[in-house]
């Protein structure tokens, strides 16, 4: 293919930069880079995450496509990600597996979906990546598989309200359509992560292992309250 040619040349001159094959298709390999740049273009992102992203990994996606137009019409609805030349990936949320590939949410960084396992299969055979990709469906409802999503979710039993890390390694909150940002808070608790509220004074704690209770505080020196159950 054409587009497996000239990229394999561009990965043997050694460039890391922003790459473009065509006006619509991107490889970049800085997860923040890629970021502004899907924002910009209001795409999501397509990422690629492997442990042998810079030959063989980038190679047995670009030939998964059956032919050029395929990846054409798909490159149209996201932005391509070859990442993890530097690691930002892998050492913020461990995958146990890979390749994965994620879509993600440019405006606010939310993984939409997650696909694990062979990328020929992913690509070429299941259905709902390709309508994902395609953008058939739209990316409302989360897709995970194989469990991928305890890296990087906690839902709680109310289903408008759950907490989300990015793979940037930020957590979010998303409550009744709002998108909060947290940040880490000086506030230590040993069996507990806790975040503050980015533009108020709420203070969030919710359990290392990621079951049982969720609390919150109103200030950092008032007493816990009961915000929700996590969902197992």
């Amino acid at each position: 293919m054409r587009f497996v040619s000239l990229f394999i040349i561009f990965i043997a001159s050694g460039f890391v930069h922003l790459f473009s094959l065509s006006s619509n298709i991107i490889f970049q390999d800085s997860y923040k880079h890629a970021m502004h740049e899907a924002q910009k273009l209001h795409k999501n992102v397509l990422i690629l995450v492997g442990r042998d992203v810079k030959d063989n990994l980038i190679k047995d996606f670009l030939n998964s496509f059956e032919d050029d137009i395929l990846l054409k019409d798909i490159s149209k609805k996201n932005v391509f990600l070859i990442i993890d030349v530097n690691n930002e990936i892998f050492s913020e949320i461990n995958l146990k597996r890979s390749p994965v590939l994620f879509f993600v949410d440019s405006k606010n960084e939310q993984v939409k979906a997650a696909y694990i396992g062979s990328i020929k299969n992913t690509v070429q055979y299941n259905q709902e990546f390709l309508n994902y990709a395609l953008g058939v469906s739209k990316l409302d409802n989360i897709t995970h598989e194989n469990n991928e999503s305890n890296n990087y979710e906690v839902n709680t039993l109310h289903d408008k309200v759950f907490f989300y890390k990015t793979l940037g390694g930020h957590w979010r909150l998303k409550m009744n359509g709002q998108d909060k940002k947290l940040l880490p808070s000086k506030i230590k608790l040993k069996e507990f992560l806790v975040f503050k509220d980015e533009n108020e004074k709420n203070f969030y704690a919710f359990p290392k292992s990621l079951k049982g209770s969720i609390y919150f505080s109103e200030a950092d020196n008032e007493e816990w309250k009961l915000f929700g159950q996590i969902k197992s």
